[in-house]
């Protein structure tokens, strides 16, 4: 007997109205647009050596600027707008072969056109900082400096959701070191729009990811969302399985996306123990082929646009058969909407569509607000019942990296013969994101990972060269939660300090110290939310539980063993000369 037979219409209709309200309870969530402009420009003066940087005039300089263009000003007198403190503001500067990067705070200014001064200005700075990874001394900074004269640059005190360069005749940025008063300055003579947003960007999985909706109809009742480590190929192509569960019901339904340069599709709807009544317990799958498309890559989002697929959808059950079914699906972009949800409020993306399966007079209209971080709110419209779902929560900002571990060399002999020695570091970190991270170019991994070599005495601090060849192959890396990378660094001592054995009864005679850290924006601009654990060494106060991932691992801290067989004492190298 066919899955037809088997089956009657309100049957089928019943699996279908369950999977489609639960396979549009959304995705992901972004707190704003982010906008990232790559510039460069010049070394123009230097005053000093701050950070021990001393290049040529006119050496080249690299900044990125990022911020939120649709954040709320602090305060706006309708002159000035202040912005303090954007989730996603950053610079990062290089030059000379060193990385200074902002470290969370910020504050932005937009001034346009004042009656008694009339000047466009978009100014920026960011306090404390971090040199190739190492926090610098308070009342450090960098800042940049966009100034016109001719008060026709900026429309608005609005955070600019372009930025016309050209049109500002004063292009600066700086860099200073508080603790030797060294200042760098230098221009900014362009820089490279942001790369044009794709549409599949507003739809990303990220496995691990975890999202908490409510039914606005009975806020009692929630559902959980969760990315599945698990990436299936459904006819050659990369999917993500998304299983949604409901607070009233036992059953799980499981949903494959895919989000890539071919736009957001919908392979499959699978359930797991769904419990239809009249009916009873099964598991269950729909696939459409071809998968129907929310939208595609190929369009502009200025313009409004409509995309169709139809095809067949296949229906499977154990022990009892399968069916096809002929579908129709059209949906359409709308263009942008400010859309406020318990999680916050949101410019998002409105794509509004219905999907059409005849031969079981089923039809479903869906409104889906979609961000940079997918989907926040949907309207779902079936048999004129209206059932709209919105976004509570999501672990999508819990980010967290530690540096679990620096393991050197504890001595190095030179001798009459020998006074070069190279020899290797490694740096471990672990994932203590509940989530998917992923390390997908040799430049992300230098920034992320930053490890310092210091003298105790007279010699230079030595470079430690990260190691890039057996590394590279692996990229890119990704890393599940709970799971650890180690790096290596390639370290060459040419100089003793201190030519003496340090022995437990003659110790300080040391020659070299290291510290490592770890900062997660060097992947996707999003901060670590747990900083006390970026850093190696450091002491656990007490031998606590991480609160990420899930709360099950130990912090001991990290380093060298005290006295007391803690962790957190100095890392330390003694070159001895024999």
């Amino acid at each position: 007997m066919s899955f037809s037979q088997k089956c009657d219409q309100s049957y089928v209709r019943s699996v279908f109205l369950t999977t489609f309200l639960l396979s549009t309870v959304p995705l992901q969530t972004a707190m704003a647009e982010t906008v990232t402009y790559k510039c460069t420009g010049a070394v123009k003066s230097i005053t000093g050596t701050p950070f021990g940087l001393n290049p040529v005039i006119g050496a080249l300089v690299k900044a990125d600027i990022s911020y939120e263009s649709n954040h709320p000003a602090d305060s706006d007198d309708g002159i000035t707008a202040s912005y303090s403190l954007l989730p996603n503001g950053r610079m990062i500067i290089l030059v000379a072969g060193v990385t200074v990067r902002s470290q969370g705070n910020n504050h932005f200014e937009v001034k346009n056109d004042a009656p008694t001064d009339p000047v466009d200005n978009f100014h920026g700075d960011f306090s404390p900082i971090l040199l190739d990874g190492l926090t610098q001394v308070e009342g450090s900074f960098i800042s940049f400096d966009f100034n016109s004269p001719l008060s026709t640059v900026l429309t608005n005190n609005a955070l600019p959701a372009t930025l016309n360069l050209a049109g500002f005749s004063e292009r600066l940025g700086r860099i200073y070191d508080a603790s030797s008063e060294g200042d760098l300055r230098f221009s900014i003579d362009s820089c490279a729009p942001p790369t044009p947003a794709s549409l599949s960007d507003y739809f990303p999985a990220n496995p691990g990811s975890k999202w908490v909706y409510r039914v606005v109809s009975d806020p009692s009742i929630s559902s959980t969302l969760e990315v599945s480590f698990k990436q299936p190929r459904i006819n050659d192509v990369t999917t993500s399985v998304f299983t949604s569960s409901f607070s009233n019901s036992n059953s799980k339904l499981k949903f494959t996306y895919s989000s890539d340069q071919d736009g957001i599709q919908l392979h499959r709807v699978g359930t797991n123990r769904l419990y239809v009544p009249g009916y009873g317990i099964f598991n269950a799958s729909l696939i459409a082929s071809p998968p129907i498309t929310l939208a595609t890559n190929h369009l502009d989002l200025e313009v409004p646009s409509s995309f169709h697929s139809e095809g067949k959808m296949v229906g499977t059950a154990p022990g009892i058969g399968t069916a096809k079914f002929d579908y129709k699906a059209n949906f359409n972009f709308e263009g942008f909407e400010i859309v406020t949800v318990p999680a916050g409020t949101f410019r998002a993306i409105k794509l509004h569509g219905f999907i059409d399966v005849d031969e079981l007079t089923l039809f479903i209209e869906q409104i889906l607000y979609l961000t940079h971080r997918g989907i926040v709110k949907q309207v779902l419209s079936l048999a004129e019942v209206n059932i709209i779902t919105e976004l509570q929560e999501t672990n999508w900002f819990d980010h967290d990296f530690a540096i679990t571990d620096i393991k050197v060399p504890k001595r190095i002999k030179f001798t009459d013969d020998k006074h070069r020695v190279t020899t290797t570091i490694k740096v471990s970190i672990q994932n203590r994101s509940p989530q998917l991270e992923t390390i997908d170019s040799l430049e992300k991994l230098k920034n992320l990972v930053a490890l310092q070599v210091e003298s105790l005495s007279l010699c230079p601090d030595p470079q430690a060269t990260l190691v890039t060849e057996s590394i590279q192959k692996r990229m890119p890396i990704k890393l599940k939660p709970k799971q650890r990378l180690t790096i290596d660094y390639q370290v060459t001592f040419e100089c003793v300090n201190d030519a003496g054995q340090s022995t437990p009864t003659h110790p300080g005679h040391e020659d070299y110290r290291y510290r490592a850290a770890v900062d997660h924006r060097a992947l996707d601009n999003l901060p670590d939310v747990h900083i006390g654990d970026d850093v190696c060494p450091r002491t656990a106060t007490e031998l606590n539980y991480d609160e990420f991932p899930n709360g099950s691992i130990k912090e001991k801290g990290c380093g060298a063993k005290k006295k007391d067989g803690s962790l957190g004492a100095d890392v330390v190298t003694d070159l001895i000369f024999q």
